[in-house]
């Protein structure tokens, strides 16, 4: 370098106070900005990983259908509980053309209206039999509810520990495969059912009737953990195979993975829980309004999504958490 270029340089060093320091100074700044999403996104998974894994669907808005419209709306934590019919009950979609019959005994999920009635319960939760069967005799099962609004089938709850059934309650609730660190770009989800079926499903498919399932053999319970035993491997579940007797079984282990911000293309919707499958993230699903806000409040600007709830409803949101703990 000549010395004429040098003395250039050293000028115009002089002229506008550049330094190397602002470049470092700017790292650090990243530095110290990185932390602090690090130190947030530690809080936000350590909070959320103390939930009983048995109870993280009452989170769930496919679950308890609960909808913030403003800051002054009250948490209220309604869920849907589990039932058994005594008697054969007629039910019908939306178009209301077709009926048919569920049988007595069957096992189903749905909201008490407060008076001892369910008015529409879930297909998906429907032991797999009676799954085929009303679909066979309905075509359609949008808007799937009984005919009878005085049925009196919330009289009868399901009390019953299964694979399916915890506290009167189903144990998980539908999961959806994460996709390139997103619920909303995959098609797929898992379910159990009432009669003991890990059951997987798309949602590209015209029929709504699972694509494959496997039977839960065995099951173990713990906080932090949910074993299934399956008879056999299942498309997109991942397992591991373990000896049975003489035979094998197909161990999936669920524990509560991180919280993530999830968004339907550009847009935020709200945060995510985490379920891994043998250590795998590949499952989730969208917290509703009453995991939100609390998941918001520790999420800070992770992701600057907040909706606007109220301190109350946070609040609120973080009462409503720690009583799954």
């Amino acid at each position: 370098m000549n010395k004429k270029f040098i003395s250039l340089v050293t000028i115009s060093i002089a002229l506008t106070g550049l330094n190397v320091l602002p470049a470092n100074a700017k790292s650090n700044r990243q530095s110290t900005q990185n932390q602090a999403i690090a130190a947030r996104q530690k809080k936000l998974d350590t909070t959320f990983s103390k939930i009983n894994i048995n109870k993280v669907a009452y989170l769930t808005d496919s679950f308890n259908h609960f909808v913030v419209n403003s800051p002054s709306d009250e948490l209220t934590a309604k869920s849907p509980r589990l039932y058994k019919t005594t008697k054969p009950f007629k039910v019908t979609n939306e178009f209301k053309h077709k009926l048919a019959t569920l049988p007595a005994g069957t096992v189903v999920q749905g909201f008490d209206d407060g008076n001892g009635n369910i008015l529409s319960f879930s297909f998906e939760a429907l032991n797999t039999n009676k799954q085929r069967l009303i679909h066979k005799q309905l075509g359609s099962i949008a808007g799937i509810s009984f005919v009878n609004k005085n049925n009196g089938i919330a009289k009868h709850p399901y009390t019953r520990t299964t694979a399916f059934a915890y506290k009167g309650s189903a144990s998980l609730p539908i999961l959806h495969q994460i996709k390139g660190g997103l619920l909303r770009a995959s098609k797929y989800h898992i379910q159990v059912t009432a009669n003991n079926y890990l059951t997987y499903y798309s949602s590209r498919s015209s029929s709504p009737i699972y694509l494959n399932s496997a039977k839960i053999k065995k099951f173990k319970r713990a906080h932090s953990s949910t074993t299934f035993y399956l008879s056999k491997p299942l498309t997109g579940v991942p397992t591991t195979q373990v000896r049975n007797g003489k035979g094998y079984l197909y161990k999936a282990k669920f524990t509560i993975g991180p919280v993530f911000l999830d968004y339907d293309y550009s847009d935020p919707t709200g945060y995510a829980l985490t379920l891994k499958d043998n250590g795998k993230a590949l499952f989730g699903f969208d917290m509703s309004d009453l995991g939100n806000p609390y998941a918001a409040s520790l999420g800070a600007t992770n992701g600057n999504w907040g909706f606007g709830y109220s301190k109350t409803q946070v609040a609120q949101s973080k009462a409503l958490i720690e009583q799954l703990y």
